[in-house]
């Protein structure tokens, strides 16, 4: 809050007259300057010079506002600053500024940051106005580091792979796969659908001759997120004609028939946990010839 001086003086910018009396004699002290004390236990305890002069022109700050942590709150104690009560009321305005930017409604003297991918820097502005003069003082910066990555604990993966993982507020998953190379790849998942069962991230992709006679095969098959406390994760392919399974084909190769041809064949495997199913779909090979 502001502080305002009594009125020590009708005209400061002429500096302060004080009356002492020596030997008997009256004598006159011209001052341009004082100094005010701040005893402890205030927190702006010290010894501050005030030019008279600056006082004239509106309101001094003495001590800017210092912001302290507070368990993840920041927490401010105000500036301390010497006003010439003779020139009428004072107010006094805070605002929180994150990267030089203010902040909607945090005007007060506490402030949650919210972090975020990269560092901010966070200051606390401190204006007072007394009859159409206004003076600012900032805070020093406080430093909000960035938000830590969680670990990649709670998932399993359903082939060798290494993932790096981040967790966004919004409950979103990033998941970065580096190895094996077939897999390499950025993917973004709904945390909430891993409680219904494994998520695909990449579906099985297939190879070989369209052709009747011929072979198909599985060049790799698909890769799968889970919750951990789902359980272990199930795997099942079939093979598919044209939307339909194929009966009995359910291994990694698949010989091209006669009714095959002028259809589509692809690979359907299905991830089954605790917490449910989720079919994904290969890539399709349109086989030549017709049936």
């Amino acid at each position: 809050m502001a502080r305002p001086l009594r009125s020590l003086q009708t005209q400061p910018a002429q500096g302060l007259t004080v009356v002492v009396s020596s030997n008997d004699e009256q004598l006159e002290v011209s001052a341009t300057s004082i100094t005010i004390t701040v005893p402890a236990p205030s927190a702006h305890a010290g010894t501050y010079p005030l030019v008279l002069a600056d006082l004239a022109r509106g309101p001094v700050c003495l001590a800017a506002p210092s912001i302290r942590d507070a368990n993840g709150t920041l927490t401010a104690e105000p500036g301390l600053w010497a006003c010439d009560a003779s020139r009428g009321t004072t107010t006094i305005a805070r605002q929180w500024l994150v990267d030089k930017a203010a902040v909607e409604n945090a005007t007060g003297l506490s402030f949650v940051p919210v972090p975020a991918a990269a560092a901010q820097e966070i200051v606390l502005a401190e204006t007072v106005r007394q009859n159409g003069a206004e003076t600012s003082g900032l805070s020093e910066v406080f430093t909000l580091p960035a938000k830590a990555a969680p670990e990649a604990t709670g998932l399993s993966v359903t082939r060798d792979a290494t993932l790096s993982l981040v967790a966004d507020p919004d409950g979103t998953v990033q998941v970065e796969i580096v190895e094996p190379k077939i897999y390499a790849g950025s993917h973004t998942i709904a945390a909430a659908r891993m409680a219904t069962g494994p998520v695909w991230l990449v579906p099985a992709r297939i190879q070989g001759t369209a052709q009747p006679g011929s072979q198909l095969s599985v060049l790799y098959r698909g890769l799968c997120v889970s919750d951990a406390d789902g359980r272990s994760v199930t795997l099942q392919g079939q093979w598919q004609r044209g939307g339909s399974p194929i009966p009995g084909a359910t291994g990694e190769t698949y010989q091209v028939v006669a009714a095959d041809a002028g259809r589509k064949i692809a690979f359907l495997e299905t991830a089954t946990n605790s917490r449910g199913a989720r079919p994904q779909l290969s890539n399709e090979i349109a086989i030549g010839g017709t049936s």
